[in-house]
């Protein structure tokens, strides 16, 4: 995928996200490029803690449930990306 010629968006659950930014499969490859998260464990949190996602986390658009424990949006905004909220709960 990283060498297609596809120009739409990417959108990426949380648990792809270290496995596609390696596989380069990243926003400066894909301009709309989303992670989203709705799971409401701790352990999410990991799935953002990684120095790739440090790199290229101020292209990354990520679309977080209300319901997310804190610990993972400080991760998120840590990283630098742009949070879109969703209630996961209707």
């Amino acid at each position: 995928m990283q060498k297609s010629n596809y120009e739409g968006t990417i959108i990426c659950c949380d648990s792809a996200l270290i496995y596609a930014l390696k596989a380069g499969v990243t926003p400066d490859k894909f301009e709309n490029f989303l992670v989203i998260t709705i799971d409401t464990q701790v352990r999410q949190r990991n799935l953002y803690n990684d120095p790739i996602v440090n790199k290229y986390g101020k292209k990354i658009k990520c679309i977080l449930s209300t319901t997310v424990p804190l610990s993972t949006y400080d991760v998120v905004n840590k990283a630098g990306m742009g949070v879109y909220w969703v209630h996961t709960l209707f």
